[in-house]
């Protein structure tokens, strides 16, 4: 038997969720432990000639659940806060709560990716006070090599007395990031469609109101003469967000790069 064709294979611990892709191009989620199961049993059952192609890809997931964990590092605490997040106002009303809650700590660094893994529009970071690129930059790093989306880590430091040094902070806030994760709760995070809705000040209540009751936040938006919206549309909901916009006479959607 060979097994070949892999695209987009990454094993990562904290990770067991991959799908399957099968020879008529069908796919079902399957655990990295189940698959070389299954590659033995095809292996003792194949004919000389049989041929099998597995195709792996790693499946984008988002928190459950909003999570927290303490990391310590030579008696400096990292307070590390992980949730769900969809939109730069969401994330700044989030990140105000933990200001509050900690307001000794040193710093509030953060990262964020607010759709979907590969939507690199939507990645932000800070090192709030830390030199530069000690905190937010390794935190996003994290996230970016975790298949994750609509999702944000603030890590809340209080110093211990001992100066870490610019390698020993990128540890630090990298293994807090990570351990933030893999203590998370995760579930799958459906493939989401990037549009930009435009709109006039007749139709825009019409326009809020449908995505209030979809629960869809704009991930930014532009009051001008026209009002413009980023949203991020899941697959399933599109036609549905489509047939409604047909419907509205001054408002029309374009297509956005992922």
């Amino acid at each position: 038997m060979r097994i070949g064709g892999v695209a987009n294979l990454a094993f990562q611990k904290q990770t067991n969720g991959f799908t399957l892709f099968t020879k008529k191009c069908e796919f079902h989620p399957i655990h990295i432990n189940d698959l070389l199961h299954l590659a033995e049993s095809l292996q003792s059952n194949a004919t000389d000639t049989a041929t099998y192609y597995f195709y792996l890809m790693s499946i984008a997931r988002t928190p459950a659940k909003s999570h927290i964990y303490e990391y310590e590092e030579k008696k400096s605490r990292f307070v590390a806060y992980l949730a769900r997040i969809n939109s730069d106002s969401d994330f700044k009303n989030w990140l105000a709560g933990i200001r509050e809650a900690h307001p000794k700590a040193s710093h509030h660094c953060w990262a964020y990716i607010l759709g979907m893994p590969n939507n690199a529009h939507n990645w932000n970071q800070s090192d709030d006070g830390e030199p530069k690129g000690t905190a937010g930059k390794p935190m996003l790093n994290v996230l970016t090599h975790n298949d994750v989306g609509e999702c944000a880590v603030v890590i809340a430091r209080y110093f211990g007395g001992i100066k870490l040094g610019a390698g020993g902070l990128v540890r630090a806030y990298s293994t807090a990031t990570k351990l933030v994760l893999d203590t998370a709760e995760w579930q799958p995070l459906e493939n989401k469609i990037i549009v930009q809705l435009t709109t006039n000040y007749q139709e825009i209540n019409q326009v809020q109101r449908w995505l209030q009751g979809k629960e869809i936040t704009p991930t930014d938006q532009i009051f001008g003469e026209q009002a413009k919206l980023d949203l991020a549309i899941s697959e399933s909901l599109f036609d549905e967000f489509e047939s409604f916009v047909e419907d509205l006479r001054n408002t029309y959607i374009k297509m956005h790069d992922q």
